[in-house]
């Protein structure tokens, strides 16, 4: 029996290992195409620290998310699901309703795709992905009980 919990024990660090190596990976690749994808955008130098704070805002948010879907506890369970309840609310009646002439007028200038808007979407959307998956994932991994 102590073999198997040793076995189990020792599976669940290596998965939490092999997470954190890969959130690693894909955290600094998406740091290097930060630095140097608008390296040369002689319109707006400033444009990197602009992606940047989205990139962090976008992680910040998965992090949140990423906790939300993996409570530990009952208590937590009872917590997250009231909580999901009222940003389900916000979000299904205010946000939804505004979403769409904001990205409409974010995304598209004068019937043009906004390179510049579609790059901060991206690397929005990939800090998003990348905190919460690895965050779900340690949780889940991490915080597993032994059997």
């Amino acid at each position: 029996m102590k073999y198997f919990e040793l076995l189990s024990l020792n599976i669940n660090m290596l998965n939490i290992v092999a997470i954190n190596l890969t959130a690693i990976f894909f955290g600094t690749i998406l740091f290097v195409c930060l630095f140097n994808i608008d390296k040369n955008d002689k319109d707006d130098p400033n444009r990197i620290w602009l992606n940047l704070l989205i990139s962090l805002l976008g992680g910040l948010i998965g992090w949140v998310l990423g906790n939300v879907a993996s409570p530990v506890s009952p208590d937590e369970k009872q917590v997250f699901s009231e909580l999901a309840k009222v940003v389900a609310t916000f979000f299904s009646g205010y946000l939804l309703s505004k979403l769409d002439r904001f990205l409409e007028g974010v995304l598209f200038k004068n019937n043009h795709i906004d390179k510049n808007s579609w790059i901060s979407v991206c690397f929005f959307s990939s800090a998003l992905i990348l905190a919460s998956v690895t965050v779900f994932l340690n949780r889940t991994y991490g915080l597993k009980p032994i059997n």
